[in-house]
């Protein structure tokens, strides 16, 4: 008598493919016009400093950006409203075990000098490695900038990505970059939604 085939998964009624892992998802209409502007308002009222990668805050060859972070308070509890809305509705796609988004919002600025931020993973060690879903909305009107556009390595996106008030959701382990931004300025928000470990 032999013994079963281990890797018969489908005898154990067990799923072989999982193919919206690696899906990302578009929001074409997320935020209006006028509350990109207000998001970026408070942006500039708080004001920047540069971003970094991972604990190496500062210049890197990696990343050329400004940034800060916004935390809920009564002045913008709609703007984490919405986007907890979304992480939700999104997520029976992808159907993670999220807690909630605990890191506040950071919202980038990408000058015209050659902003960007090259391939890389939201995904890492320490205070990062609960991110389950990235979450980054379009604050810029297109035509203010060029280049800056955001790329996987293993999906295209749509043309309405790049839309005023867009959202793009994604596995947090999912590579992208930032292209440089070659005129005018990009201004986008990012989140990430966390979980317990992958399992």
């Amino acid at each position: 008598m032999t013994d079963p085939n281990p890797w018969q998964f489908e005898d154990a009624g067990l799923p072989i493919m999982r193919d919206q892992v690696s899906t990302v998802s578009i929001a074409p209409r997320l935020f209006a016009a006028p509350e990109c502007d207000d998001i970026v308002a408070m942006a500039r009222e708080q004001g920047t400093v540069k971003g970094g990668t991972g604990e190496a805050m500062g210049e890197s060859e990696v990343r050329d950006s400004d940034i800060c972070f916004l935390w809920p308070g009564p002045e913008n509890a709609w703007l984490f409203e919405r986007l907890q809305q979304l992480a939700e509705q999104v997520n029976r796609t992808y159907q993670f075990d999220l807690r909630g988004l605990f890191e506040g919002v950071q919202i980038t600025h990408y000058a015209g000098t050659g902003g960007h931020y090259g391939w890389h993973m939201d995904l890492g060690t320490g205070p990062f490695s609960a991110r389950k879903l990235t979450i980054t909305v379009q604050l810029s009107d297109p035509e203010s900038y060029d280049g800056g556009e955001l790329e996987f390595t293993s999906a295209n996106l749509q043309d309405e990505a790049r839309r005023q008030g867009a959202a793009v959701v994604f596995p947090s382990f999912m590579t992208h970059r930032v292209n440089p931004v070659t005129r005018g300025e990009r201004w986008s928000m990012v989140c990430w939604i966390s979980g317990d470990a992958f399992r």
